[in-house]
């Protein structure tokens, strides 16, 4: 028995691919519900050109469910077919080829399961400004730009994958195959008719990898190399190509990567679109509706136009997603401009860190991704455009402060599906390109807002030594709950107030920083999430929950009035050794998190001074 025992734990230990299932299956592997599965099959050699082979698999799930999908060339007489699955239960697959014996009438079996995996992008089915996953979650767009990932050149990628996801990045930006100016990485050896397969073999290790390792982090899959003629001229490549190397080449990508569901089809980067570029137009026209019609599970399209250009195809019924490229587009303004379409709209491009380089990067790209995120669109960021760096081998900051997005609102739960952006429902001193950014829902029980506090705009875009406030014009009568961050640390605070309907005033806690709020009305929220307030008496200023603790501690404050507060860590030898919070406070219960995370054991000191009366708790910190 202990022998068994041991070789199990041996097992588990040492041979973890071999037990636990991958996102992207094989043959009769057991495929995982909103993953990719592939089969094999092996022609009979007789083929002349095996782009040019006709081969259909359908895929079948137990519901009666039927998916045909193109297989695609792969190499040394092999084809593959791929398919997303939507349904856990078993899956039958069947061939059929009119060139090729040994693809056709080949037939096999699998199952799928369960999964945690989020799967492919699409609009939100309540909100059409919004996107969501297919397992019918909220998504919230944060991008990256690396065009390189896909390059065989560049060995950095997976670092450079796995940087940005730490620091809150949802979505890459990058070209397929590698091939932002280069369109003859498409092609063998310059052949027209024939495809580079060692590139698109490239493209299919990264994806793999990304679906296994980073399941949640999507890409916008740019098809096609930029314009041949150059920046703004209109090109000539595709348009000399003939009708069936189109379809040869559109049909070739749709059957390899359709099935990923961390894709969003992008058909190029930088075009100008106009009635003096009719190619670069009738490209992005062919390419998007050969999606549209022959893409089996409808991922969403764009095309990107050239900076500063509005979206060329807003009536087109293929462009599911608004593609902008920008400059200082710091208060998110062109958002507006197509507020009467269903559609998101994605800056996926404004300034880089090392183009045109922001003089306070880590400010003006936070100040970029909340604004649009706060818009219902959304934004991206940009160190290097034409390499790989992975963020923590670079000396960049733009990034420095985004992971704080992606955490507020994972962690108060908070889905903007449903909100309508509102900025005049607020006034504040801080007007025009510097005003809060707010959403709200349809009947303002609950507000996300983020302040910029800013001294500046445009490329020196900082921030000021004010402290944030605004008014709510307009605020329903009700219990509230009110949350506070910083901007830059992600460091939160927590308060309560009644209110009786009209104007209320809102002031940071902490000067001199942009912050985010979220307000919402709930009667009982402070019981619920706040078990402690209900001892705690109109004498006891002060009280810290739980002591002792391991990473991080709630300290509560009560307020008998309005009144400037400040509250400061100390260790035993009595040396400073953080804030928590300074600023004017409204009377009431406030909550404050301390993460000591960093921090050795012991013992520490909490100080509160409220005008000219200090309190003090002493707690513990346990060893890590």
């Amino acid at each position: 028995m202990k022998k068994l025992i041991l070789c199990l734990w041996v097992c588990l230990t040492i041979l973890p691919s071999e037990i636990y299932a991958t996102n992207f299956t094989r043959g009769t592997e057991t495929a995982q519900k909103f993953g990719v599965h592939e089969i094999t099959l092996t022609g009979d050699g007789s083929v002349v050109n095996p782009f040019d082979t006709p081969c259909e698999v359908t895929f079948t799930s137990s519901s009666g469910l039927s998916i045909t999908v193109n297989a695609f060339y792969d190499g040394s007489n092999t084809w593959h077919a791929r398919c997303y699955i939507t349904e856990i239960g078993n899956w039958s697959w069947e061939s059929v080829s009119s060139r090729d014996s040994g693809l056709d009438n080949k037939n096999g079996s699998f199952s799928a399961v369960n999964s945690d995996l989020k799967g492919l992008l699409k609009k939100h089915p309540a909100d059409n400004k919004a996107l969501a996953s297919d397992d019918g979650k909220w998504f919230l767009n944060i991008g990256d730009t690396s065009y390189y990932i896909f390059n065989n050149d560049h060995n950095k990628w997976q670092d450079f994958i796995r940087d940005s996801w730490t620091k809150g990045i949802t979505l890459i930006r990058a070209a397929m195959v590698g091939a932002l100016t280069e369109w003859d990485r498409l092609f063998d050896g310059g052949d027209h008719d024939k495809l580079n397969i060692n590139n698109f073999q490239t493209n299919d290790t990264r994806l793999i990898w990304m679906l296994d390792s980073l399941p949640d982090m999507y890409v916008e899959f740019i098809l096609l190399p930029a314009c041949n003629t150059g920046w703004t001229g209109d090109e000539t490549l595709w348009y000399n190509l003939s009708g069936e190397q189109h379809i040869r080449i559109m049909k070739y990508m749709v059957a390899r990567y359709a099935a990923f569901p961390e894709i969003i089809w992008e058909v190029v980067n930088d075009y100008e679109y106009s009635s003096s570029h009719p190619h670069n137009v009738e490209m992005a026209i062919e390419v998007g509706e050969y999606l549209m019609n022959n893409d089996p599970w409808e991922h969403l399209i764009t095309t990107g136009g050239i900076r500063g250009d509005d979206f060329y195809f807003t009536d087109a019924k293929w462009a599911t997603l608004f593609h902008l490229e920008t400059l200082d587009a710091l208060p998110a303004d062109q958002v507006k401009d197509y507020t009467n379409y269903p559609v998101h709209v994605f800056n996926g491009e404004d300034r880089y860190e090392t183009y045109r380089e922001p003089d306070h990067p880590n400010i003006y790209f936070r100040r970029l991704i909340w604004a649009w995120t706060l818009s219902s669109g959304s934004a991206c960021y940009g160190g290097y455009w034409d390499d790989t760096v992975p963020y923590s081998q670079s000396s960049f900051e733009g990034l420095d402060n985004i992971v704080h997005v992606k955490n507020f609102f994972h962690d108060n739960n908070i889905e903007l599906s449903g909100y309508i952006p509102d900025d005049n429902c607020v006034s504040s001193p801080a007007r025009g390109s510097s005003r809060p950014k707010v959403m709200h829902s349809e009947k303002k029980s609950s507000y996300v807002i983020y302040h910029p506090n800013a001294s500046i705009d445009g490329q020196a875009a900082n921030i000021s030594s004010r402290t944030a406030s605004l008014t709510i014009t307009d605020l329903p009568a009700g219990a509230y709950t009110l949350l506070w961050m910083r901007a830059d640390n992600g460091v939160e605070q927590k308060t309560y107030f009644n209110h009786d309907g009209g104007a209320r005033l809102l002031s940071s806690p902490w000067p001199g920083i942009d912050v985010v709020l979220y307000l919402q009305t709930d009667p009982a929220v402070g019981v619920k999430r706040s078990p402690s307030l209900s001892s705690m008496n109109d004498n006891d200023m002060l009280r810290v929950q739980p002591n002792p603790f391991k990473t991080s501690t709630t300290i509560w404050v009560r307020l008998p009035e309005n009144m400037q507060v400040c509250i400061d860590i100390m260790n035993m030898q009595g040396s400073h050794v953080e804030r928590v919070a300074h600023g004017n406070f409204h009377s009431g219960v406030h909550q404050f998190i301390w993460n000591a995370n960093n921090l050795p054991g012991g013992i520490y000191f909490i100080k509160l001074q409220t005008g000219s009366r200090v309190y003090g708790r002493m707690v513990r910190l346990s060893p890590g």
